[in-house]
């Protein structure tokens, strides 16, 4: 995995004009998912062998978000 992880939240949060992100193979879980859903601008997420579930990609499913490599949905 990379250096990115939930402490990378933040500041990823802060990255609006965003609009595609690759976040595979990173030490992320539903709590960075939940920074992000703010991001206007974000249309593609990969998170691939991320510690994510279903549920924490939800609300970005729900905003259209585009997600590859993500956990089949609850």
């Amino acid at each position: 995995s990379t250096a990115i992880s939930d402490a990378s939240a933040p500041a990823l949060g802060r990255m609006t004009t965003l609009e595609s992100l690759r976040l595979a193979d990173t030490d992320i879980t539903d709590t960075t998912l939940a920074a992000l859903v703010s991001l206007k601008n974000l249309r593609a997420l990969t998170v691939t062998g991320a510690s994510v579930t279903p549920e924490g990609l939800l609300p970005l499913r729900r905003k259209g978000v585009v997600l590859h490599g993500a956990p089949d949905a609850p």
